[in-house]
């Protein structure tokens, strides 16, 4: 066993990895073996500490996924927030449209001559209303609104 010293020996001899009264052979093959248990450790050590490297990047990039999420959730505004302001919104345009309707009628009325029964432009509000009221049930699919008009 070449350098190996007296002291290193006699750590051996105590630690049991070496036998008193064994041959020069049976000490070559004990230390070896030894090494090679040494190496080993390591070699798992190394595995483990990279193992431990690699789940804690793994955990950072969830935790950077999160705060993107996060982030952009920030950034969304919750129905219940702007849900008043919508439905004043769509009751102004509603009263806008009638009061445009009245303005239209009366001007083709007064240019014309005629009279348009209220019962024609009446039900036409009415299916309007109805497509529009109806609208946020159907996601504002234009196609399911083709459906309502039918």
């Amino acid at each position: 066993m070449v350098g190996i010293g007296r002291k290193a020996v006699e750590k051996h001899l105590a630690k049991g990895v070496l036998r008193e009264g064994a041959t020069a052979g049976e000490w070559l093959r004990a230390y070896c073996e030894r090494l090679r248990a040494e190496a080993a450790s390591r070699k798992c050590d190394a595995a483990l500490a990279l193992a431990r490297a690699k789940t804690r990047e793994a955990e950072a990039r969830a935790a950077m996924v999160e705060l993107q999420f996060q982030r952009a959730l920030a950034d969304l505004v919750p129905v219940q927030a702007i849900e008043p302001d919508l439905a004043a919104w769509a009751g102004f345009a509603w009263e806008e449209t009638q009061a445009l309707l009245a303005r239209v009628v009366g001007a083709i009325e007064s240019r014309h001559g005629v009279t348009i029964e209220p019962d024609i432009y009446k039900g036409l509000l009415g299916s309007a209303r109805t497509a529009i009221e109806n609208y946020p049930r159907f996601g504002g699919d234009i196609d399911d609104q083709e459906e309502l008009k039918k």
